[in-house]
Protein backbone atom coordinates (compact mmCIF):
# COMPACT_ATOMS: atom_id res chain seq x y z
CA UNK A 1 0.00 0.00 0.00
CA UNK A 2 1.21 3.57 -0.91
CA UNK A 3 1.02 6.15 2.21
CA UNK A 4 0.24 9.39 0.73
CA UNK A 5 1.43 12.81 1.83
CA UNK A 6 0.75 16.17 0.96
CA UNK A 7 2.16 20.05 2.09
CA UNK A 8 -0.92 22.13 1.88
CA UNK A 9 -3.11 24.66 3.59
CA UNK A 10 -4.06 28.59 3.74
CA UNK A 11 -1.53 29.38 6.26
CA UNK A 12 1.07 27.87 3.49
CA UNK A 13 -0.25 29.02 0.36
CA UNK A 14 -1.00 32.41 1.96
CA UNK A 15 2.68 33.18 2.52
CA UNK A 16 4.28 31.41 -0.33
CA UNK A 17 2.30 33.87 -2.68
CA UNK A 18 4.04 36.54 -1.42
CA UNK A 19 6.29 35.31 -3.95
CA UNK A 20 6.16 38.49 -6.68
CA UNK A 21 6.05 36.02 -9.21
CA UNK A 22 3.09 34.55 -7.71
CA UNK A 23 1.14 37.35 -8.89
CA UNK A 24 -0.70 37.19 -5.37
CA UNK A 25 -2.70 34.22 -5.76
CA UNK A 26 -1.11 31.02 -7.41
CA UNK A 27 -0.70 28.85 -4.68
CA UNK A 28 -4.30 29.91 -3.06
CA UNK A 29 -5.84 29.03 -6.04
CA UNK A 30 -4.27 25.75 -5.85
CA UNK A 31 -4.76 24.92 -2.33
CA UNK A 32 -8.37 26.10 -2.46
CA UNK A 33 -9.10 24.13 -5.70
CA UNK A 34 -7.62 20.49 -4.48
CA UNK A 35 -9.52 21.63 -1.21
CA UNK A 36 -12.70 22.00 -3.02
CA UNK A 37 -12.35 18.89 -4.98
CA UNK A 38 -12.25 17.06 -1.28
CA UNK A 39 -8.73 15.52 -2.50
CA UNK A 40 -7.08 16.12 1.01
CA UNK A 41 -9.03 13.66 2.88
CA UNK A 42 -7.40 11.15 1.05
CA UNK A 43 -3.83 11.57 2.21
CA UNK A 44 -2.76 10.01 4.93
CA UNK A 45 -0.78 13.13 6.26
CA UNK A 46 -1.60 16.76 5.59
CA UNK A 47 0.89 18.91 6.77
CA UNK A 48 -0.41 22.37 7.38
CA UNK A 49 2.50 24.47 9.47
CA UNK A 50 5.15 24.26 7.72
CA UNK A 51 8.77 25.23 8.78
CA UNK A 52 12.32 25.44 8.27
CA UNK A 53 15.13 26.35 10.50
CA UNK A 54 18.28 27.75 9.93
CA UNK A 55 19.73 24.93 10.80
CA UNK A 56 18.24 23.16 8.44
CA UNK A 57 18.92 25.48 5.16
CA UNK A 58 22.09 25.18 6.54
CA UNK A 59 22.36 22.00 5.11
CA UNK A 60 23.01 23.06 1.91
CA UNK A 61 23.12 27.01 1.83
CA UNK A 62 25.63 29.12 3.35
CA UNK A 63 25.27 31.04 6.63
CA UNK A 64 26.81 34.49 4.51
CA UNK A 65 23.83 34.00 2.48
CA UNK A 66 21.41 32.56 5.00
CA UNK A 67 22.15 35.91 7.33
CA UNK A 68 20.85 38.08 4.66
CA UNK A 69 17.78 36.44 3.66
CA UNK A 70 16.46 35.52 6.94
CA UNK A 71 17.30 38.75 8.28
CA UNK A 72 14.41 39.74 10.96
CA UNK A 73 14.65 43.39 9.50
CA UNK A 74 13.26 42.03 6.48
CA UNK A 75 10.13 40.60 8.06
CA UNK A 76 8.32 43.51 7.08
CA UNK A 77 6.45 45.82 4.65
CA UNK A 78 8.17 47.21 2.25
CA UNK A 79 6.76 50.89 0.79
CA UNK A 80 6.99 49.59 -2.81
CA UNK A 81 5.67 46.58 -2.04
CA UNK A 82 1.95 48.51 -0.68
CA UNK A 83 -0.18 47.90 -3.75
CA UNK A 84 1.44 44.42 -4.17
CA UNK A 85 0.02 43.26 -0.15
CA UNK A 86 -3.18 45.17 -0.90
CA UNK A 87 -3.56 42.89 -4.04
CA UNK A 88 -2.47 39.64 -1.87
CA UNK A 89 -4.68 40.44 1.08
CA UNK A 90 -8.07 41.01 -1.78
CA UNK A 91 -8.10 37.05 -2.12
CA UNK A 92 -7.99 36.72 1.78
CA UNK A 93 -10.83 38.72 1.70
CA UNK A 94 -12.80 37.39 -0.99
CA UNK A 95 -12.40 34.35 1.06
CA UNK A 96 -14.03 35.57 4.06
CA UNK A 97 -16.35 37.05 2.85
CA UNK A 98 -17.82 34.19 0.64
CA UNK A 99 -17.10 31.73 3.52
CA UNK A 100 -19.25 33.89 5.36
CA UNK A 101 -21.94 33.71 3.51
CA UNK A 102 -21.93 30.15 2.01
CA UNK A 103 -20.24 28.60 4.49
CA UNK A 104 -20.83 30.07 7.76
CA UNK A 105 -19.56 27.38 10.22
CA UNK A 106 -16.25 27.41 8.61
CA UNK A 107 -15.84 31.20 8.08
CA UNK A 108 -13.81 31.78 11.25
CA UNK A 109 -10.96 34.36 10.05
CA UNK A 110 -7.79 34.97 11.97
CA UNK A 111 -8.16 38.87 13.52
CA UNK A 112 -5.22 40.19 15.86
CA UNK A 113 -6.92 40.35 19.41
CA UNK A 114 -5.40 41.05 22.67
CA UNK A 115 -5.70 37.61 23.53
CA UNK A 116 -4.48 35.93 20.34
CA UNK A 117 -0.69 34.66 21.50
CA UNK A 118 1.30 36.66 24.23
CA UNK A 119 4.80 36.24 25.25
CA UNK A 120 3.57 33.11 27.69
CA UNK A 121 3.52 29.78 25.39
CA UNK A 122 -0.59 30.05 26.45
CA UNK A 123 -1.90 27.51 24.22
CA UNK A 124 -4.05 28.48 21.07
CA UNK A 125 -6.37 26.64 18.53
CA UNK A 126 -6.08 22.97 17.42
CA UNK A 127 -4.61 22.53 13.85
CA UNK A 128 -7.95 21.60 12.66
CA UNK A 129 -8.96 25.17 13.56
CA UNK A 130 -5.90 27.13 12.37
CA UNK A 131 -6.57 26.43 8.57
CA UNK A 132 -8.56 29.87 8.03
CA UNK A 133 -8.04 33.04 5.94
CA UNK A 134 -6.15 35.63 7.77
CA UNK A 135 -7.46 39.16 7.73
CA UNK A 136 -4.54 40.91 7.28
CA UNK A 137 -0.50 40.19 6.92
CA UNK A 138 -0.10 41.17 10.38
CA UNK A 139 -1.96 38.40 11.75
CA UNK A 140 -0.57 36.08 9.38
CA UNK A 141 3.22 37.63 10.83
CA UNK A 142 1.86 37.13 13.91
CA UNK A 143 1.05 33.62 13.74
CA UNK A 144 4.14 32.35 12.19
CA UNK A 145 6.09 33.78 14.47
CA UNK A 146 3.97 31.47 16.99
CA UNK A 147 5.09 28.27 14.64
CA UNK A 148 8.44 29.40 14.03
CA UNK A 149 8.77 29.80 17.82
CA UNK A 150 7.62 25.52 18.13
CA UNK A 151 9.80 24.68 16.01
CA UNK A 152 12.94 26.25 17.41
CA UNK A 153 12.92 23.12 20.16
CA UNK A 154 12.56 20.15 17.43
CA UNK A 155 15.86 20.97 15.31
CA UNK A 156 18.66 19.93 17.68
CA UNK A 157 16.72 17.05 18.21
CA UNK A 158 16.47 15.74 14.31
CA UNK A 159 19.99 17.11 13.93
CA UNK A 160 20.93 14.32 17.08
CA UNK A 161 19.40 11.37 16.11
CA UNK A 162 20.55 10.92 12.67
CA UNK A 163 23.04 7.82 12.14
CA UNK A 164 25.16 10.04 9.51
CA UNK A 165 28.52 10.25 11.08
CA UNK A 166 29.15 14.06 10.58
CA UNK A 167 31.82 15.98 9.34
CA UNK A 168 33.91 18.22 10.26
CA UNK A 169 32.27 21.18 8.80
CA UNK A 170 28.82 20.06 10.20
CA UNK A 171 30.32 19.86 13.93
CA UNK A 172 31.36 23.89 13.39
CA UNK A 173 27.75 24.88 11.86
CA UNK A 174 26.31 22.79 15.40
CA UNK A 175 29.27 25.21 17.67
CA UNK A 176 27.82 27.65 15.72
CA UNK A 177 24.45 27.14 15.71
CA UNK A 178 24.58 26.72 19.73
CA UNK A 179 26.68 29.68 19.76
CA UNK A 180 23.89 32.01 17.99
CA UNK A 181 21.04 29.92 20.01
CA UNK A 182 22.27 31.66 23.53
CA UNK A 183 23.30 34.41 21.88
CA UNK A 184 19.63 35.38 21.32
CA UNK A 185 18.03 33.21 24.70
CA UNK A 186 20.78 35.31 26.91
CA UNK A 187 20.84 38.42 25.13
CA UNK A 188 24.57 37.95 25.06
CA UNK A 189 27.20 39.76 22.69
CA UNK A 190 28.46 37.43 20.20
CA UNK A 191 31.96 35.60 21.73
CA UNK A 192 33.79 34.13 19.55
CA UNK A 193 36.62 36.03 17.86
CA UNK A 194 36.95 33.38 14.93
CA UNK A 195 33.84 34.68 13.16
CA UNK A 196 34.64 37.26 9.69
CA UNK A 197 33.83 40.50 9.58
CA UNK A 198 30.84 39.52 6.74
CA UNK A 199 28.93 37.03 9.26
CA UNK A 200 29.79 38.68 12.92
CA UNK A 201 26.74 40.96 13.03
CA UNK A 202 24.25 38.46 11.60
CA UNK A 203 25.25 35.31 13.53
CA UNK A 204 24.04 36.48 16.45
CA UNK A 205 20.38 36.31 15.03
CA UNK A 206 18.41 32.95 16.39
CA UNK A 207 18.15 29.71 14.49
CA UNK A 208 14.89 29.97 13.50
CA UNK A 209 15.52 33.74 11.89
CA UNK A 210 12.69 34.60 13.93
CA UNK A 211 12.84 37.32 16.88
CA UNK A 212 9.65 36.68 18.70
CA UNK A 213 10.48 39.34 20.96
CA UNK A 214 10.98 42.17 18.14
CA UNK A 215 9.07 45.75 19.35
CA UNK A 216 6.94 45.18 16.20
CA UNK A 217 5.24 42.05 17.78
CA UNK A 218 5.31 43.85 21.35
CA UNK A 219 2.39 46.25 19.12
CA UNK A 220 0.87 43.97 17.60
CA UNK A 221 -0.21 42.42 20.91
CA UNK A 222 -0.99 45.68 23.09
CA UNK A 223 -3.75 44.14 25.11
CA UNK A 224 -5.26 47.64 25.14
CA UNK A 225 -5.58 48.25 21.53
CA UNK A 226 -8.48 47.61 19.19
CA UNK A 227 -7.62 45.73 16.14
CA UNK A 228 -7.69 48.57 13.87
CA UNK A 229 -5.41 50.99 15.99
CA UNK A 230 -2.88 47.70 15.99
CA UNK A 231 -2.92 46.98 12.23
CA UNK A 232 -1.98 51.59 11.60
CA UNK A 233 0.31 51.23 14.45
CA UNK A 234 2.28 48.20 13.01
CA UNK A 235 2.09 49.75 9.55
CA UNK A 236 3.52 53.13 10.98
CA UNK A 237 6.16 51.86 12.86
CA UNK A 238 7.80 49.79 10.35
CA UNK A 239 6.49 50.54 6.24
CA UNK A 240 9.87 52.75 6.32
CA UNK A 241 11.78 50.31 8.56
CA UNK A 242 13.42 47.83 6.03
CA UNK A 243 17.02 47.08 6.16
CA UNK A 244 19.07 48.99 3.48
CA UNK A 245 21.58 46.58 2.84
CA UNK A 246 24.85 47.51 0.40
CA UNK A 247 24.32 47.19 -3.18
CA UNK A 248 27.18 45.59 -3.47
CA UNK A 249 26.07 42.89 -0.96
CA UNK A 250 22.87 42.54 -2.83
CA UNK A 251 24.38 42.36 -6.30
CA UNK A 252 26.48 39.47 -4.68
CA UNK A 253 23.59 37.25 -3.51
CA UNK A 254 21.80 38.43 -6.54
CA UNK A 255 18.90 39.87 -4.50
CA UNK A 256 18.40 42.11 -7.36
CA UNK A 257 16.38 41.90 -10.66
CA UNK A 258 14.41 38.87 -10.84
CA UNK A 259 15.27 38.02 -7.33
CA UNK A 260 14.78 41.16 -5.32
CA UNK A 261 14.40 41.63 -1.88
CA UNK A 262 10.36 41.57 -0.67
CA UNK A 263 7.98 42.07 2.28
CA UNK A 264 8.30 39.54 4.37
CA UNK A 265 11.34 37.58 2.59
CA UNK A 266 12.39 35.59 6.00
CA UNK A 267 8.87 34.09 6.57
CA UNK A 268 8.33 33.19 3.16
CA UNK A 269 12.35 31.33 3.32
CA UNK A 270 11.44 28.99 6.20
CA UNK A 271 7.73 28.08 5.02
CA UNK A 272 9.13 27.39 1.45
CA UNK A 273 12.01 25.08 2.59
CA UNK A 274 9.40 23.65 5.59
CA UNK A 275 6.84 22.65 2.69
CA UNK A 276 9.31 19.92 1.63
CA UNK A 277 11.29 19.50 4.24
CA UNK A 278 8.11 18.49 6.36
CA UNK A 279 6.97 16.00 3.72
CA UNK A 280 9.82 13.89 5.15
CA UNK A 281 9.50 14.05 8.49
CA UNK A 282 6.80 10.95 7.45
CA UNK A 283 8.53 9.31 4.72
CA UNK A 284 10.05 5.85 5.51
CA UNK A 285 12.72 3.63 3.54
CA UNK A 286 10.69 0.82 4.27
CA UNK A 287 7.58 1.43 2.55
CA UNK A 288 6.11 3.42 -0.39
CA UNK A 289 5.38 6.72 -0.23
CA UNK A 290 4.32 9.77 -2.48
CA UNK A 291 4.56 12.81 -1.09
CA UNK A 292 3.88 16.12 -2.49
CA UNK A 293 4.26 19.81 -2.19
CA UNK A 294 3.14 22.42 -5.32
CA UNK A 295 4.88 25.18 -3.33
CA UNK A 296 8.20 23.57 -4.31
CA UNK A 297 10.70 22.88 -6.99
CA UNK A 298 13.00 25.93 -6.93
CA UNK A 299 15.43 24.45 -8.41
CA UNK A 300 17.00 27.87 -9.79
CA UNK A 301 18.14 28.92 -6.36
CA UNK A 302 22.16 27.76 -5.88
CA UNK A 303 24.41 27.63 -2.72
CA UNK A 304 25.13 31.19 -1.74
CA UNK A 305 22.53 33.45 -4.37
CA UNK A 306 19.25 33.61 -5.09
CA UNK A 307 18.18 32.79 -8.88
CA UNK A 308 15.06 32.81 -11.34
CA UNK A 309 12.83 33.52 -8.78
CA UNK A 310 13.85 31.06 -6.43
CA UNK A 311 16.09 32.13 -3.06
CA UNK A 312 15.71 28.70 -1.02
CA UNK A 313 16.46 25.10 -3.09
CA UNK A 314 14.25 23.14 -1.79
CA UNK A 315 15.02 20.33 -4.16
CA UNK A 316 18.67 19.93 -2.97
CA UNK A 317 17.21 20.35 0.44
CA UNK A 318 14.77 17.42 0.07
CA UNK A 319 17.32 15.22 -2.00
CA UNK A 320 20.27 15.69 0.85
CA UNK A 321 17.27 14.44 3.34
CA UNK A 322 16.10 11.53 1.29
CA UNK A 323 19.85 10.38 1.77
CA UNK A 324 19.60 10.94 5.60
CA UNK A 325 16.74 8.77 5.74
CA UNK A 326 18.52 6.00 4.12
CA UNK A 327 17.92 6.23 0.41
CA UNK A 328 20.92 5.87 -1.62
CA UNK A 329 20.47 6.30 -5.18
CA UNK A 330 17.79 9.18 -6.21
CA UNK A 331 16.97 9.90 -9.61
CA UNK A 332 16.12 13.73 -10.07
CA UNK A 333 13.30 14.54 -12.98
CA UNK A 334 12.66 18.03 -13.80
CA UNK A 335 9.91 19.06 -16.30
CA UNK A 336 10.04 22.55 -16.64
CA UNK A 337 10.54 24.75 -18.97
CA UNK A 338 13.15 26.09 -17.97
CA UNK A 339 16.91 24.29 -17.16
CA UNK A 340 17.45 23.18 -13.88
CA UNK A 341 20.47 24.27 -13.17
CA UNK A 342 21.03 24.82 -9.55
CA UNK A 343 19.85 21.02 -8.79
CA UNK A 344 22.08 19.78 -11.75
CA UNK A 345 25.50 21.86 -10.26
CA UNK A 346 24.67 20.76 -6.75
CA UNK A 347 25.36 17.53 -7.53
CA UNK A 348 27.11 17.58 -10.45
CA UNK A 349 29.90 15.40 -9.25
CA UNK A 350 27.53 12.40 -7.09
CA UNK A 351 27.48 8.86 -8.52
CA UNK A 352 24.66 8.28 -6.33
CA UNK A 353 22.33 11.48 -7.44
CA UNK A 354 21.35 11.31 -11.26
CA UNK A 355 19.36 14.27 -12.00
CA UNK A 356 17.38 14.64 -15.78
CA UNK A 357 16.25 17.78 -17.12
CA UNK A 358 13.76 18.55 -19.74
CA UNK A 359 13.92 22.21 -20.86
CA UNK A 360 13.81 24.72 -23.89
CA UNK A 361 17.05 25.28 -25.00
CA UNK A 362 17.63 28.25 -27.29
CA UNK A 363 19.92 31.44 -27.40
CA UNK A 364 19.54 34.04 -24.21
CA UNK A 365 16.73 31.96 -22.65
CA UNK A 366 17.50 31.53 -18.66
CA UNK A 367 19.37 30.35 -17.69
CA UNK A 368 21.26 29.87 -21.03
CA UNK A 369 22.64 26.31 -19.42
CA UNK A 370 21.62 22.64 -19.75
CA UNK A 371 22.91 21.39 -23.21
CA UNK A 372 24.16 18.04 -24.16
CA UNK A 373 27.77 19.11 -24.23
CA UNK A 374 27.84 20.08 -20.15
CA UNK A 375 26.22 16.38 -19.74
CA UNK A 376 30.13 15.49 -20.12
CA UNK A 377 31.40 18.02 -17.11
CA UNK A 378 29.72 15.26 -14.64
CA UNK A 379 28.91 11.83 -13.47
CA UNK A 380 25.02 11.69 -13.55
CA UNK A 381 23.68 14.88 -15.28
CA UNK A 382 21.09 14.02 -18.31
CA UNK A 383 20.31 17.25 -20.50
CA UNK A 384 17.57 17.31 -22.65
CA UNK A 385 17.39 20.11 -24.46
CA UNK A 386 14.11 20.94 -26.80
CA UNK A 387 12.85 23.51 -29.22
CA UNK A 388 9.92 25.70 -29.33
CA UNK A 389 6.43 24.02 -29.42
CA UNK A 390 7.31 20.60 -27.64
CA UNK A 391 3.78 19.13 -27.15
CA UNK A 392 2.27 16.13 -25.46
CA UNK A 393 3.10 13.61 -28.32
CA UNK A 394 6.73 14.36 -28.47
CA UNK A 395 7.20 14.15 -24.70
CA UNK A 396 5.90 10.74 -24.33
CA UNK A 397 8.01 9.62 -27.01
CA UNK A 398 11.22 11.29 -24.86
CA UNK A 399 9.75 9.69 -21.77
CA UNK A 400 9.84 6.11 -23.67
CA UNK A 401 13.07 6.43 -25.74
CA UNK A 402 15.41 8.15 -23.44
CA UNK A 403 14.04 9.48 -20.16
CA UNK A 404 13.15 6.29 -18.97
CA UNK A 405 14.77 3.68 -20.10
CA UNK A 406 18.30 5.87 -18.28
CA UNK A 407 15.95 6.30 -15.27
CA UNK A 408 16.33 2.11 -15.45
CA UNK A 409 19.52 2.03 -15.85
CA UNK A 410 20.34 3.86 -12.60
CA UNK A 411 18.30 1.86 -10.67
CA UNK A 412 16.80 4.57 -8.10
CA UNK A 413 15.17 4.12 -5.25
CA UNK A 414 13.78 7.11 -5.16
CA UNK A 415 12.09 9.92 -7.81
CA UNK A 416 12.00 13.53 -6.98
CA UNK A 417 10.08 15.10 -9.74
CA UNK A 418 9.36 18.61 -10.82
CA UNK A 419 6.78 19.61 -12.05
CA UNK A 420 6.84 23.30 -13.30
CA UNK A 421 3.91 24.25 -15.74
CA UNK A 422 4.95 26.95 -17.77
CA UNK A 423 5.29 24.81 -20.92
CA UNK A 424 1.71 24.55 -20.88
CA UNK A 425 -0.82 25.89 -23.06
CA UNK A 426 -2.06 29.41 -21.56
CA UNK A 427 0.95 29.96 -19.67
CA UNK A 428 2.62 33.28 -20.50
CA UNK A 429 6.03 31.93 -22.05
CA UNK A 430 3.75 30.63 -25.14
CA UNK A 431 7.21 28.24 -25.84
CA UNK A 432 5.56 25.03 -25.51
CA UNK A 433 1.82 23.40 -25.74
CA UNK A 434 1.61 20.74 -23.53
CA UNK A 435 -1.69 20.28 -21.82
CA UNK A 436 -2.88 19.73 -18.35
CA UNK A 437 -3.88 16.64 -19.88
CA UNK A 438 -1.32 15.24 -21.77
CA UNK A 439 1.80 16.90 -19.00
CA UNK A 440 -0.22 14.46 -16.15
CA UNK A 441 -0.41 11.67 -18.26
CA UNK A 442 3.29 11.58 -18.66
CA UNK A 443 4.43 12.11 -15.04
CA UNK A 444 1.98 9.14 -14.33
CA UNK A 445 4.13 7.22 -16.99
CA UNK A 446 6.91 7.65 -15.12
CA UNK A 447 5.49 6.81 -11.56
CA UNK A 448 3.95 3.68 -13.08
CA UNK A 449 7.07 2.71 -14.35
CA UNK A 450 9.07 2.53 -11.34
CA UNK A 451 6.02 1.49 -8.80
CA UNK A 452 8.30 0.18 -6.45
CA UNK A 453 10.26 3.85 -5.55
CA UNK A 454 9.19 6.46 -3.31
CA UNK A 455 8.44 9.50 -4.92
CA UNK A 456 8.40 13.45 -4.11
CA UNK A 457 6.30 15.53 -6.36
CA UNK A 458 7.10 19.55 -6.63
CA UNK A 459 5.62 22.34 -8.26
CA UNK A 460 7.78 25.08 -10.07
CA UNK A 461 7.29 27.85 -12.56
CA UNK A 462 4.11 28.48 -14.12
CA UNK A 463 3.03 31.58 -14.62
CA UNK A 464 -0.88 31.78 -15.00
CA UNK A 465 -1.98 30.97 -12.23
CA UNK A 466 -5.53 29.50 -13.24
CA UNK A 467 -3.95 27.03 -15.72
CA UNK A 468 -1.52 26.28 -12.84
CA UNK A 469 -4.54 25.78 -10.22
CA UNK A 470 -5.97 23.46 -13.03
CA UNK A 471 -2.97 20.96 -13.68
CA UNK A 472 -1.97 20.82 -10.02
CA UNK A 473 -5.54 19.82 -9.05
CA UNK A 474 -5.78 17.08 -11.73
CA UNK A 475 -2.27 15.74 -10.98
CA UNK A 476 -3.09 15.76 -7.25
CA UNK A 477 -6.82 13.60 -8.26
CA UNK A 478 -4.54 11.28 -10.72
CA UNK A 479 -1.94 10.60 -8.17
CA UNK A 480 -5.48 10.12 -5.65
CA UNK A 481 -6.70 8.11 -7.77
CA UNK A 482 -4.25 4.79 -8.44
CA UNK A 483 -2.09 4.94 -5.30
CA UNK A 484 -4.68 5.88 -2.69
CA UNK A 485 -6.55 2.64 -1.28
CA UNK A 486 -9.42 4.90 -1.33
CA UNK A 487 -8.87 6.20 -4.81
CA UNK A 488 -11.41 3.98 -6.36
CA UNK A 489 -14.00 5.91 -4.55
CA UNK A 490 -13.57 9.27 -6.96
CA UNK A 491 -15.64 9.84 -9.02
CA UNK A 492 -14.45 10.74 -12.72
CA UNK A 493 -14.70 14.70 -12.16
CA UNK A 494 -12.94 14.96 -15.32
CA UNK A 495 -12.08 12.97 -17.55
CA UNK A 496 -14.51 12.28 -20.80
CA UNK A 497 -15.12 8.64 -22.53
CA UNK A 498 -12.64 10.04 -25.34
CA UNK A 499 -10.20 11.19 -23.17
CA UNK A 500 -9.72 7.63 -21.62
CA UNK A 501 -9.43 6.17 -24.75
CA UNK A 502 -7.18 8.40 -26.63
CA UNK A 503 -4.80 8.62 -23.53
CA UNK A 504 -4.78 4.71 -23.76
CA UNK A 505 -3.72 4.92 -27.15
CA UNK A 506 -1.30 6.97 -26.79
CA UNK A 507 0.18 5.52 -23.74
CA UNK A 508 0.82 2.73 -26.29
CA UNK A 509 2.47 4.09 -29.17
CA UNK A 510 6.20 4.27 -27.91
CA UNK A 511 7.88 3.50 -31.45
CA UNK A 512 6.49 5.98 -33.90
CA UNK A 513 6.03 9.97 -34.47
CA UNK A 514 3.74 9.71 -37.27
CA UNK A 515 0.84 11.12 -35.53
CA UNK A 516 2.71 13.41 -33.32
CA UNK A 517 1.09 16.46 -34.46
CA UNK A 518 -2.65 14.85 -36.30
CA UNK A 519 -3.90 13.55 -33.13
CA UNK A 520 -5.90 15.52 -31.53
CA UNK A 521 -6.32 14.64 -27.37
CA UNK A 522 -9.45 17.07 -26.84
CA UNK A 523 -13.30 16.39 -27.23
CA UNK A 524 -15.92 18.72 -27.65
CA UNK A 525 -17.95 16.78 -24.89
CA UNK A 526 -14.94 18.46 -21.81
CA UNK A 527 -16.47 21.41 -22.50
CA UNK A 528 -19.47 20.30 -19.68
CA UNK A 529 -16.90 19.90 -17.35
CA UNK A 530 -16.93 23.00 -15.22
CA UNK A 531 -15.15 23.89 -11.54
CA UNK A 532 -17.41 23.65 -8.74
CA UNK A 533 -18.26 26.82 -6.81
CA UNK A 534 -16.05 27.92 -4.15
CA UNK A 535 -15.17 31.01 -2.55
CA UNK A 536 -12.38 31.83 -5.57
CA UNK A 537 -15.08 30.89 -8.31
CA UNK A 538 -14.76 34.09 -9.81
CA UNK A 539 -11.12 34.59 -10.69
CA UNK A 540 -12.11 31.52 -13.27
CA UNK A 541 -15.54 33.38 -14.96
CA UNK A 542 -13.33 35.01 -18.01
CA UNK A 543 -13.20 31.56 -18.85
CA UNK A 544 -16.55 30.57 -18.04
CA UNK A 545 -15.23 28.58 -15.11
CA UNK A 546 -14.64 25.64 -17.80
CA UNK A 547 -11.85 22.88 -16.44
CA UNK A 548 -10.67 22.15 -19.74
CA UNK A 549 -10.87 25.74 -21.18
CA UNK A 550 -7.31 25.62 -22.61
CA UNK A 551 -7.58 22.08 -24.50
CA UNK A 552 -10.53 22.52 -25.79
CA UNK A 553 -10.15 23.53 -30.06
CA UNK A 554 -12.84 25.87 -30.14
CA UNK A 555 -11.91 27.60 -27.07
CA UNK A 556 -10.07 31.13 -27.41
CA UNK A 557 -7.79 29.98 -25.03
CA UNK A 558 -5.95 26.93 -27.04
CA UNK A 559 -3.42 28.46 -28.91
CA UNK A 560 -1.57 25.75 -31.19
CA UNK A 561 2.46 26.34 -32.12
CA UNK A 562 4.78 25.20 -34.57
CA UNK A 563 6.55 21.95 -33.16
CA UNK A 564 10.10 22.86 -33.99
CA UNK A 565 11.38 19.15 -32.97
CA UNK A 566 11.86 16.46 -35.01
CA UNK A 567 11.56 12.89 -34.34
CA UNK A 568 15.03 12.32 -35.88
CA UNK A 569 16.55 14.19 -33.01
CA UNK A 570 15.07 11.83 -30.78
CA UNK A 571 17.41 9.10 -32.08
CA UNK A 572 20.46 11.38 -32.18
CA UNK A 573 19.68 11.31 -28.16
CA UNK A 574 19.20 7.53 -28.38
CA UNK A 575 22.70 7.60 -29.48
CA UNK A 576 23.99 10.07 -27.05
CA UNK A 577 23.59 8.17 -24.14
CA UNK A 578 24.23 5.12 -25.59
CA UNK A 579 20.99 3.55 -24.99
Amino acid sequence: MTKLIISSSKFQSAIVDLLPCNNGSKSRLTHSLIDTYGLLQYFDHVVMTPFASKDELLNFHTIEYLNVILDEKLNKRKVEDETYIDNWNYLNQVGIEWLEENKPNESKSFELQANFQDDNDNTIQSTNEIDQYFNSIETLYKYYSYIAKGHKATVKNYNTTSNKKRTSWEALLDELSDDSMENSTDSANDNSSNNSSDTSSEDSNDDSGVDLNDNSSDRLSSKNATQKHEIDSYKATVINDIVDFDVVKLKQYNLVGDCPIFSFLPMYCHVLGGSTLRLLDHIDFNEKQICINWDGGRHHSRKKKASGFCYVNDIVLCIQKLGEKGFRKITYLDFDLHHGDGVEKSFQYSKHIQTISVHLFEPGFFPCTGSLEETKHGFNIVNIPTLHGLDDNYLTYLLNRVIIPLIKKHKPECLVVQCGGDGLIGDRYKEWQMTISGLTKNIMLVLQNFPECSVVLLGGGGYNERVMSRFHTFLTWKVVQTFSSKGSTLLDQFESDYHEEHSTKQNNDTTTMDSANTQSPFSNNMSDILIPEHEFSDFYGEELCRFWAYELPASQYFKQLHNDNIPNYIDKLVKFYNL
